[in-house]
């Protein structure tokens, strides 16, 4: 499906958001440049962008921190061809495209300094087992940034978001993309997903990944979640 969607994917996502899914990007690169710009003298780090799909995460953070190494990961090839193509015509030397699980990210324990993940975590079959492969190839101290979509919880924002979410964006979705069934898929797996609390109570079974803060975004349909390997002299003193 995936693969499928690729020619269409970051054209679409954009119509059917209004353009809001960029500021919902913007928020996590901002999060990240606090953590990481003052730290520059520690570089260059190593980033882990998880269902990269394109690279919407990876090929700016890759502009963001040129001298740092940007590991991009996805189960779709049709995907990361279009990424591929753009950083070769872009020149840009600093992103690797992988084909890869994130459930089984096939790198050694404490590869990356950070860990991104884009709307893709309600995607994986097992977000439990991906969150304990995340927390081993993090470094101690390494960040974890997630984006998802999410239902809102005000009873009004959430009517009229079901209404779009359900019956609207599939419709559109369908239309554009000439896909009968992703846009219906994209509702599906978002209303299914466990947000806020209920995601932050998974950190309970994913030692040593704490969580940090969740933030509700453009009124609660898109949720930033930040969390942090701890180091084992931190566990020690707990």
């Amino acid at each position: 499906m995936f693969n499928e969607l690729a020619p269409t994917y970051q054209r679409l996502n954009s119509w059917l958001t209004f353009g809001i899914e960029r500021l919902w990007r913007k928020t996590l690169f901002k999060a990240i440049t606090k953590d990481f710009s003052q730290n520059l003298n520690k570089g260059p780090f190593h980033f882990l962008d998880l269902a990269c799909g394109p690279g919407d995460l990876a090929i700016p953070l890759a502009k963001l921190y040129p001298a740092s190494k940007i590991t991009a990961m996805d189960l779709s090839e049709g995907m990361m061809n279009i990424g591929r193509d753009y950083i070769k015509k872009q020149k840009i030397q600093n992103v690797f495209f992988h084909l890869g699980d994130a459930q089984n990210i096939p790198v050694g324990p404490a590869a990356f300094d950070a860990v991104t993940i884009g709307f893709g975590i309600r995607n994986f079959p097992d977000p439990k087992k991906a969150l304990r492969e995340i927390a081993r190839c993090l470094k101690p101290e390494g960040k974890l940034y997630i984006l998802e979509c999410a239902v809102p919880e005000n009873l009004f924002l959430k009517k009229g978001f079901l209404l779009y979410f359900r019956h609207i964006l599939p419709f559109l979705g369908k239309s554009l993309s000439k896909h009968p069934y992703a846009y219906q898929y994209l509702n599906e797996t978002v209303e299914e997903f466990p947000a806020r609390d209920k995601f932050w109570n998974f950190f309970e079974e994913v030692s040593p990944l704490r969580p940090l803060t969740f933030q509700n975004l453009t009124f609660g349909s898109a949720v930033f979640y930040q969390a942090v390997k701890q180091s084992s002299l931190t566990l020690k003193n707990q």
